[in-house]
């Protein structure tokens, strides 16, 4: 089975890195004041010193999450290629990304009945969920290790 992951800019890897894992991502849009900058990722207009320097400067920043279509044009690239996905947005925590992802996803299944990475993807979450919520109970958050 080949699947592809698909993710957001979210997850902080650098466009680099994503190119050569071969991760497909769309970037959040950011927005201050009347600045809206799209494609953040790969937009040479927009640095991220000048970004942290601007945050240091007390500057507010809002992020707009991806929406149902953006996910379905992915995923349906994906899935009519004949490969599966793996879909890895921004925590449902903070932001609606996952539920776009969520929704786009729910629509397509009809579409792509052979798609087994779906409710695979679905039972990951709620177990992620599980875990996230016994480590708040015990105010304890897990750290990641490198191995």
């Amino acid at each position: 089975m080949s699947f592809k992951i698909i993710t957001d800019s979210s997850c902080n890897l650098g466009v680099e890195l994503m190119d050569k894992l071969g991760l497909i991502y769309k970037s959040l849009t950011i927005t201050s004041g009347n600045e809206e900058i799209e494609n953040y990722l790969t937009n040479e207009a927009f640095s991220f010193k000048d970004f942290y320097e601007r945050l240091r400067n007390k500057e507010h920043f809002k992020t707009s999450l991806l929406n149902v279509e953006d996910f379905t044009v992915l995923f349906e690239d994906v899935l009519k290629g004949g490969e599966d996905i793996l879909a890895v947005p921004l925590s449902s925590g903070i932001s609606g990304t996952y539920q776009a992802a969520k929704i786009a996803a729910d629509d397509l299944r009809e579409k792509y009945p052979d798609d087994t990475l779906l409710p695979e993807m679905d039972k990951d979450v709620s177990r992620l969920q599980t875990v996230a919520e016994r480590f708040s109970k015990i105010g304890s958050m897990p750290e990641p290790t490198s191995d």
